[in-house]
């Protein structure tokens, strides 16, 4: 890859692989969901919550660019502090699904260091 698409593909999450339009209609719709999420708090007064413990959901939508076949949806779910499972949906029809265990490296170090 050039230097211009690892730019362009850290910032938009797409590649100049795209047409412009293509590019161009997703920075709208972009624009537009961060737009109609701000007037919804607004105008209902939602303030923004901020929790001290994480989301055990996490949901990313994953465009592929040009190739709009290869787009995927995929959530995350935190079973427990050291299990999760993770599904992926391809716009195909192909589902993965993963049962992982997670290692958190912060508490490792901490007990290494003597600090826990």
């Amino acid at each position: 890859m050039s230097e211009p698409d690892i730019v362009t593909l850290l910032a938009t999450g797409t590649t100049l692989n795209g047409s412009a339009s293509d590019l161009a209609s997703e920075a709208a719709s972009r624009a537009a969901l961060l737009f109609v999420s701000e007037l919804y708090r607004k105008t209902f007064n939602k303030k923004k919550i901020v929790r001290e413990e994480p989301p055990k959901l996490h949901m990313s939508v994953n465009p592929s660019g040009a190739d709009r076949s290869n787009d995927s949806v995929q959530a995350m779910y935190d079973l427990s502090k050291k299990w999760c499972i993770t599904v992926r949906f391809t716009q195909t029809g192909r589902m993965k699904a993963l049962l992982g265990y997670v290692l958190r490296f912060d508490q490792a170090a901490k007990a290494v260091d003597g600090q826990e």
